[in-house]
């Protein structure tokens, strides 16, 4: 197994520093951040740098990509209630089912059960979702009830608001 590479192996203070020159630097003067890190005490190449840049800004572009991804699905589903959290848990489980069907069914695997259980998180978290979204619907339309009531407002002007203001439709 290699050796870790040595940016990795720094204090967490002084790794998220360097996260955040890197992105100021937009990924570059690997020698001004070798100089930096033997300033702050520790003697790591510009070369472990960049090897360490390199990995951390396709990370950081991965998460771009599944964020954009999301905004796509969240757009696509036209749905207002906490649809960024139902965009990534849809989102998590495609990318789960890609991984379990890579997955040899034959070996008894810990990255196979690992996944199962990530697999029923994420159907939990989805179920959550929809419940909170359920008592949202809920809640507003008990809200616009009563303040019809309240300012006696007929039923399809109530219908009104909550199709119109609150985006909800019945």
């Amino acid at each position: 197994m290699p050796a870790r590479k040595k940016c990795k192996l720094l204090p967490i203070a002084v790794r998220e520093e360097l996260n955040r020159k890197l992105i100021e630097g937009s990924f570059s003067d690997f020698r001004g951040l070798e100089k930096w890190l033997k300033e702050q005490g520790f003697k790591i190449s510009h070369t472990a740098v960049w090897e360490y840049s390199k990995d951390f800004e396709a990370k950081l572009e991965k998460i771009d990509f599944l964020t954009q991804q999301a905004k796509a699905i969240c757009e696509a589903s036209g749905d207002d209630e906490n649809n960024l959290a139902e965009a990534l848990t849809k989102l998590a489980q495609q990318k789960a089912f890609e991984q379990l069907l890579k997955i040899d069914m034959e070996k008894e695997d810990v990255k196979f059960i690992s996944l199962v259980k990530t697999i029923s998180d994420l159907n939990r978290s989805s179920v959550g979702i929809k419940k909170y979204r359920s008592e949202i619907r809920k809640q507003l339309q008990e809200l616009t009830d009563d303040i019809a009531k309240e300012n006696g407002l007929s039923d399809e002007l109530a219908q009104q608001i909550r199709e119109k203001i609150l985006g909800v439709v019945s």
